[in-house]
């Protein structure tokens, strides 16, 4: 299982977000909170889904404010939980079922990321395979930097000859 944001670098990210908020500049949030959520950090989703159901750097989106309230909640953030509660007194049932659909189709995409580390699609592909030579290059630096000749190895890198 390999982990997709660490907690020291989703944290620095996160804050930066949080300020551009503070800033009002909602635009940059956005920007910035999208992808933190997107890789799991349930703080980042909570925030995610006020934004979308206050419309605030975004178009204004009930049904994606619960999707992500709804996955911030099953992430572990209490808040999500309660302002999932708070959004979802404001929508019809057939806005909660198509969020909630939404929300498990993500869960469930990511667990398999997460848990099985031959997963791949379209937006997850394999890793590229390096070619023989790239192999070769790669060998030969390890050796040079094993042998204490790391500054022939980047020039060998570098150069390419």
């Amino acid at each position: 299982m390999g982990i997709i944001c660490p907690a020291f670098v989703c944290a620095d990210e996160f804050e930066d977000a949080v300020a551009a908020v503070n800033r009002r500049d909602y635009e940059t949030a956005y920007k910035m909170i999208v992808p933190l959520a997107e890789k799991g950090q349930a703080a980042a989703q909570l925030v995610l889904g006020m934004m979308y159901f206050k419309g605030t750097g975004v178009e204004k989106n009930i049904v994606e404010a619960d999707k992500w309230l709804f996955i911030s909640e099953k992430s572990g953030q209490e808040a999500g939980k309660k302002n999932r509660i708070f959004v979802e007194r404001q929508m019809n049932s057939d806005q909660i079922a198509k969020a909630h659909q939404l929300a498990k189709g993500w869960l469930k995409k990511r667990w398999a990321m997460e848990t099985d580390p031959d997963f791949h699609n379209e937006e997850n592909p394999p890793p590229a395979k390096p070619s023989g030579l790239e192999l070769v290059v790669i060998i030969v630096f390890l050796l040079f930097v094993a042998w204490g000749t790391y500054e022939f190895g980047i020039w060998l890198i570098k150069d390419g000859s």
